[in-house]
């Protein structure tokens, strides 16, 4: 049976806190993929997990939280999985647009 996940909430962002433990970084999950991870520092970094071409992958939106919203996080991950449909592996892109704009 698949593992059944809530969506978040603005306030389930905004009052997520780092907890001490084992890890490095703490998640939240909203569904798709998607998650906030808070780092040690409090600093709140919107995630993607997603598989291309067999392997697992992880992208990292370019902006934090509160900065992007969790309605902005939701409309990038679902621009991801259409390039993921297209058959376009999302940090490859990232990397080939970055790569552009230091060339112009």
């Amino acid at each position: 049976m698949p593992k059944i996940i809530s969506p978040l909430s603005d306030t389930d962002c905004r009052n997520l806190k780092f907890m001490q433990g084992g890890r490095a970084a703490n998640r939240k999950r909203d569904g798709g993929g998607l998650f906030l991870e808070v780092m040690r520092t409090g600093r709140k970094v919107w995630r993607l997990e997603y598989r291309h071409a067999g392997k697992r992958n992880v992208a990292t939106h370019p902006e934090d939280y509160p900065r992007t919203s969790l309605s902005g996080a939701r409309r990038w991950r679902d621009d991801l999985q259409s390039k993921l449909a297209d058959g376009i592996d999302p940090n490859q892109h990232a990397k080939a647009e970055e790569q552009a704009r230091h060339a112009a």
